[in-house]
């Protein structure tokens, strides 16, 4: 069997289903995601970000933040949140995320939101189209370059179609499929290709605990 294929029937466990903290998190931290993400957003290479620092002063803590590594260049940083469910108070949390990334790198940030249910209390003349598919924009102009947000009801409308990688990595954020033959999308390269990253994701894990547990079994 080809690691195409072994990968399209691959099977994640419940926990590791997209969408899900342990997931999301360890995925959006992949370089490939991250190039597929700063391409669509920021139209720059992956390799011109690094991971940042996602603490932020009183105790805050971002799900994941990509900054430029050249300083120098008009890059800003990208935070990046996954949500269950956007309210108002979350993106208020969110400005105070974004004002604070600005004191720390001098640049506006990019905020993305993947919401995995739905959005709910944010006044609909704050919310705009956006180019970049599976979207809308929230008006941002005083504390971020740009406020993307991703929604549940606006994946559906993508499932099935031709997808560009981010479309494809929206889709798999926010899609609750657990294996590629049974997504409506199963042909997709970009999507069968981050069922790959997640399936090494899996198994690196796995074999991590068994060194632990050998380690373990062998001074008890």
């Amino acid at each position: 069997m080809t690691s195409s294929s072994s990968s399209s029937i691959f099977q994640k466990p419940p926990e590791w289903r997209p969408g899900f903290d342990l997931a999301s998190k360890n995925l959006l931290k992949h370089q490939d995601v991250k190039d597929i993400v700063t391409r669509a957003v920021v139209s720059t290479a992956g390799e011109m970000y690094s991971l940042g620092d996602t603490n932020w002063p009183y105790g805050s803590t971002s799900d994941v933040v990509n900054a430029s590594q050249h300083q120098l260049l008009d890059h800003p940083p990208i935070i990046i949140e996954v949500q269950y469910e956007v309210t108002f108070d979350f993106i208020n949390r969110d400005i105070r995320y974004c004002t604070m990334a600005y004191n720390r790198y001098s640049k506006l940030p990019v905020l993305i939101v993947y919401c995995i249910n739905k959005v709910t209390g944010i006044a609909s003349n704050l919310i705009q189209p956006s180019i970049l598919p599976c979207s809308t924009s929230l008006v941002c102009d005083l504390w971020a370059r740009k406020c993307i947000i991703i929604s549940k009801d606006l994946v559906q409308s993508w499932i099935g179609k031709p997808l560009v990688p981010f479309a494809a990595l929206t889709i798999f954020m926010v899609s609750k499929e657990e294996c590629l033959v049974a997504s409506a999308n199963w042909q997709d390269a970009t999507l069968e290709h981050l069922f790959g990253v997640m399936k090494q994701m899996i198994k690196s894990k796995m074999d991590r605990e068994a060194l632990l547990l050998d380690a373990i079994a062998s001074i008890c």
